[in-house]
C-alpha cells in the first residue's frame, strides 16, 4: 500500500515516526471544527454537534480580555458531550469559549452515517475507501481540518520557597493567541491538590497573544518547600484566536 510519509524540517523520512511531521501509518485526531462561542449569563454553553456519537473535544476559556486558560474541570464549571451537544459551564457569566471538535469518536470506534471527510488530501483507515467513505471517524487524515502543528516545545522551571503564588513567563513570540498543552510531571493542568483544612496548591496557566504564563499557588504550605517544578509546554501553531 502506498504510504505519505514527511520529514520534520532538518530530518529524514527515516526518523522515528515520534520525529516526523506526518506519516500516514499512522492514526490522527482529526480536527472537526473549531469555534468560539460565548456562554449564557448563568455561565452555561450547549454547543450543538449532532454526530449520533460522542466526539473527543477539548476546550479554554476567555479569563479576562485576550487572556485564555483551561478549566478546572473538577472544580467550578465543567464539560461533558453527548450524541447531540457538547455542554460547558464557565467559572463566570458570558464567557467566551473556544472548543476544538475532533471527528474521532472518545473510544476511537469507526462508523458511517455522517458525511463530514472533505478535503483535498484524505487518507481512509485501513478497510475503507477515501474515495467512497465520508465518515471521518474512518479516515486517518482530511486536510479540510488537518491535525495540530507544534510551534516549540518549552520546560518552564518555577521554585516554590514558601505560601503565596510563583509565575514564571514566557514569550512564545507568535503575535496571536496559540492554543497550548503544559504537563508537570506527567500531569496535564490545570490541576488543584486538596490537603487539608487551609492546605493546597494549584497549578495553572494563561497564554495571550504575548506570553504564556505558569503560575503555582501554595497555600498554607500545601507544598513541602523548597521545591522546583519543571512545567512542559507545547506551544502549537493553531491559534485560540
Amino acid at each position: 500500500m502506498a504510504r505519505l510519509i514527511v520529514a520534520k524540517t532538518g530530518g529524514t523520512i527515516d526518523d522515528d515516526v515520534k520525529d516526523l511531521a506526518f506519516d500516514s501509518d499512522e492514526n490522527y485526531m482529526v480536527i472537526l471544527e473549531e469555534r468560539i462561542d460565548t456562554a449564557d449569563g448563568s455561565g452555561n454553553l450547549e454547543i450543538t454537534h449532532n454526530l449520533g456519537y460522542l466526539p473527543s473535544f477539548y476546550h479554554f476559556y476567555e479569563s479576562s480580555a485576550g487572556v485564555w486558560e483551561r478549566q478546572l474541570e473538577s472544580g467550578l464549571g465543567g464539560a461533558y458531550t453527548d450524541t447531540t451537544k457538547i455542554y460547558i459551564q464557565t467559572p463566570s457569566a458570558s464567557q467566551r469559549v473556544k472548543t476544538v471538535i475532533w471527528g474521532n469518536s472518545q473510544d476511537n470506534a469507526v462508523g458511517t452515517g455522517r458525511t463530514n471527510a472533505t478535503g483535498k488530501l484524505r487518507i481512509a483507515k485501513d478497510g475503507y475507501d477515501a474515495t467512497i467513505d465520508t465518515d471521518l471517524r474512518r479516515f486517518k487524515f482530511a486536510s479540510s481540518g488537518g491535525v495540530f502543528k507544534i510551534s516549540e516545545k518549552k520546560t518552564l522551571s518555577i521554585t516554590v520557597t514558601g505560601s503565596g503564588t510563583f509565575t514564571k513567563q514566557y514569550a512564545h513570540g507568535l503575535g496571536y493567541v496559540p492554543q497550548v498543552y503544559v504537563f508537570a510531571g506527567g500531569l496535564q493542568i490545570p490541576i488543584f491538590q486538596f490537603i487539608a483544612a487551609g492546605m493546597s496548591y494549584f497549578f495553572s496557566y494563561t497564554i495571550d497573544d504575548t506570553n504564556l504564563t505558569v503560575t503555582v499557588d501554595n497555600n498554607g504550605g500545601g507544598m513541602v518547600v523548597p521545591v522546583t517544578i519543571d512545567f512542559n509546554a507545547q506551544i502549537l501553531l493553531d491559534k485560540i484566536e
